[in-house]
């Protein structure tokens, strides 16, 4: 059964529970409202004292046992004496027959704010302050009784129909935390997290201001706070959200009831002035830089994306004896040296990766921990590791030392412990006697290959190797910001102090792939291979570019597996890998090169989503869905999960809940992170015989390629145009425009094979000329 949400238009909502129309306790469900990561909601009717009411069911996962269901009910009933105008009203918690926990609450009238911010962009100062001091009113109610929200956000926040703002779903993240942190699992909505709630501490009602201050942001300027050019419009505003967003817990606000006085003389002074700049000026931008790039370094560059057993290795039982997490190491230098320590945990754990028979943890996803007081089996638990390498690094103007020791964390011993010193010239060497160490230590049988690997080609000049650490750090952020010129500054640096540096030239090819610069990506890789052609990185962006530039897939396949030959544990490799293989149709082996990749980097999303992407193309949809909610789960916001909804419900031909899945993704992630999206519609509009509507979309498409529209590009957007014509059998321009795309280059071509919206073309002669073209099986 399907209904629509009043609160949403004509957007319809899934009965995921198969609840409508049932008898639950003295409620009759009516139907569903929306479904979230906890459970789904319903309108329903009170029997008793014929009201209408709003029904929340748990999903099952939630209520794991009979002591969970207790503490939610116990927990239920502490929200529930919640007694304030700016907290929706629980009027009741249960248990239906057949174990669904529920809550019943008051109905209102009105929109979430994310409903609002898709339906209407940014609000006003004036209404984001009004907002914002009802918000903070019922934070200081909820703090005052010692509940914390703990899943703040614009989607459980209501506006009713009268202008009162109603925070929902008090008390449920606690829930939530109380019945998954067992794992390791950050719990919230990483968006609003504060920090210490991505790092798995304990929170209290401050974590709640932090969430406040990302969706003030939000508000004024329509977009969420990080990555964005926006800021706020007057200096006071500026220095509240500014101290809503500190990192350092005791630097924030303290309570609700200070940032609310705060907002409301905030409110009185603009109400006065009535400032005639707009909420998003061109000319604000400072605070933005700020609040957006501390919630990058938050929510990025620390990896706070913890996946339980969906990212641990596909071991048979238990956890795998040679395993291993370098934890960051702690800088015993000068603050300005913390770079060299990252630096170093990085190097010393790339050096491990080389060993065949040892499965070792990326640094990105172990950066983590880097402020983190967590026991060592409880981080050794969420990575899926038996040992841990914890120490600390110093260096000055002529020598570098490293303090290592070795903890078995399964059973919370120490194994070893050594201090390793060196010169600063034999910084590589130096990570090779501690990798040689460790490897002793934990009684790995290092084979010849293993050996060959570890030796050092190349004695680095000191600055040089100095410069290529900054350049490496900085293109990891990179990765976060999309912006790799500060790499590419230091990397440039390093290969110009020395020239035979083939690691500093690997690393701009790769920063040049990122900027979509193929000359010199290309030459700077050829420069790597020529200096050290043992290097498995340059032998990686080898294969990149053989594939994505030159569709020479043989030899991209050739370039991968000799990166992974050169370096076993290079997680990067196994994902590129995968991806390659998936396009070629060879589904099994890509699956597993995925799977390897997440072993060595289990809390990558983006290696989760590549995973998620070969289950789709492969037919396996309902592992690409589980994919899909385990990532919107934590970031709603994500394209790319869209995406795998889209078409794994296209490949079901659950053609309602594709077109919801790609209207999403456009309203919430946008057309940029989207691009798919316009096409696919129109596809489903075209295969679902609603012609007139799959025309207009071609229509619009059409227009985008005539006026050389640039947030796609071309070769994209014949791709595009090629799918609607597909979806209305239209063969021959569906061929004419996939063969523009192919002389365009693009990138979508390396798709063709596994395309379902193209399966009709397969046997059509001209589209097995494209296949050959692009190097696929025909």
């Amino acid at each position: 059964m399907r209904a629509r949400n009043p609160n949403i238009g004509a957007v319809t909502v899934p009965d995921a529970a198969s609840l409508s129309g049932r008898i639950v306790s003295h409620f009759r469900v009516l139907e569903p409202l929306g479904a979230g990561g906890m459970g789904v909601v319903y309108r329903a009717e009170d029997l008793t004292l014929g009201r209408t009411v709003v029904l929340k069911f748990m999903l099952p996962d939630y209520a794991i046992d009979d002591t969970a269901s207790a503490r939610f009910l116990r927990e239920a009933r502490a929200v529930a004496a919640l007694d304030h105008p700016n907290i929706c009203t629980l009027h009741e918690a249960g248990k239906s027959e057949d174990g669904h926990l529920f809550l019943a609450m008051t109905h209102y009238a009105g929109e979430t704010i994310k409903d609002r911010l898709a339906r209407t962009g940014a609000f006003s100062v004036e209404q984001t302050l009004d907002i914002g001091a009802q918000i903070a009113r019922g934070l200081a109610s909820a703090h005052a009784a010692g509940i914390v929200h703990r899943d703040l956000k614009p989607a459980n926040v209501m506006l009713a129909a009268d202008g009162t703002v109603k925070i929902l779903d008090f008390g449920l993240a606690k829930l939530r935390d109380e019945t998954m942190t067992a794992s390791g699992l950050a719990v919230g909505t990483i968006a609003y997290m504060a920090p210490e709630q991505m790092l798995g501490e304990r929170v209290d009602g401050r974590a709640d201001l932090w969430s406040l201050g990302v969706m003030l942001v939000e508000m004024l300027t329509g977009s969420h706070p990080a990555g964005t050019d926006h800021s706020l419009v007057t200096p006071a505003l500026t220095r509240l959200v500014e101290r809503l967003t500190r990192r350092d817990v005791d630097e924030r606000y303290q309570n609700a009831t200070d940032v609310l006085a705060d907002l409301e003389k905030l409110r009185e002074r603009i109400a006065g002035e009535r400032a005639s700049r707009p909420a998003a000026g061109g000319m604000r931008k400072r605070v933005a830089l700020g609040i957006g790039a501390a919630i990058l370094i938050v929510a990025g560059a620390i990896g706070v994306l913890r996946w339980r057993e969906n990212a641990r290795p596909p071991a048979a039982s238990g956890i795998q004896t040679l395993s291993l997490a370098v934890l960051p190491l702690r800088n015993y230098a000068s603050s300005d040296q913390e770079y060299f320590a990252d630096g170093m945990t990085d190097e010393l754990t790339s050096t491990l990766t080389k060993i065949e028979g040892l499965r070792v943890i990326a640094h990105q996803s172990v950066l983590q921990f880097k402020l983190s007081t967590r026991p060592a089996p409880d981080i050794a638990r969420m990575l899926g590791v038996k040992y841990l390498v914890d120490g600390s690094v110093r260096q000055d103007s002529t020598r570098v030392r490293i303090t290592a020791s070795l903890i078995d964390a399964v059973r919370s011993t120490p194994v070893w412990s050594e201090e390793f010193e060196r010169d600063r010239r034999d910084a590589m060497a130096l990570q090779r006697e501690v990798a040689l160490a460790i490897a002793e230590a934990i009684k790995v049988t290092l084979t010849a290959q293993d050996q060959a690997r570890l030796a050092t080609s190349h004695v680095p000049d000191p600055e040089a190797f100095d410069l290529y650490i900054r350049g490496t750090q900085a293109r990891y952020d990179a990765d976060l910001k999309g912006d790799s010129r500060e790499a590419i500054r230091y990397l440039s640096e390093a290969v110009a102090r020395d020239s035979g540096y083939a690691a500093a030239y690997a690393g701009l090819a790769l920063s040049y792939i990122h900027m979509n610069d193929t000359t010199r990506a290309r030459a700077f890789s050829d420069r790597a291979l020529a200096l050290d052609p043992t290097l498995a990185e340059a032998h990686m962006v080898r294969g990149m570019i053989r594939q994505y530039l030159d569709w020479d897939l043989a030899g991209a396949d050739d370039a991968f597996h000799e990166a992974l030959r050169l370096n076993p544990g290079l997680a990067e490799a196994h994902h590129e890998l995968s991806m390659l293989l998936h396009r070629l149709r060879r589904f099994d082996e890509s699956l597993r090169e995925g799977r390897q990749a997440l072993a060595h980097a289990p809390t990558s999303v983006r290696f989760l989503q590549g995973l998620g992407e070969v289950h789709v193309f492969a037919g396996q949809y309902a592992e690409a869905l589980d994919i899909a909610n385990r990532v919107l789960a934590l970031d709603s916001a994500n394209g790319a999960a869209y995406d795998l909804q889209g078409f794994a419900y296209e490949g079901l031909e659950r053609w309602d809940d594709a077109l919801r899945a790609w209207s999403a993704c456009l309203r919430v992630a946008g057309p940029a992170a989207c691009g798919f999206a316009q096409s696919q519609i129109g596809y489903i509009y075209a295969r679902t015989g609603r012609r007139t509507e799959a025309m207009r979309i071609l229509e619009t498409l059409e227009a985008r390629w005539d006026t050389r529209d640039t947030s796609v590009t071309r070769g994209d957007l014949a791709v595009f145009l090629a799918v609607v014509y597909a979806g209305l059998g239209d063969k021959s321009q569906a061929l004419t425009w996939l063969e523009r795309a192919a002389a365009l280059r693009s990138g979508s071509m390396l798709y063709l094979a596994i395309n379902p919206a193209l399966n009709s073309l397969h046997t059509e002669p001209r589209f097995q000329a494209l296949l050959r073209k692009v190097g696929l099986p025909t």
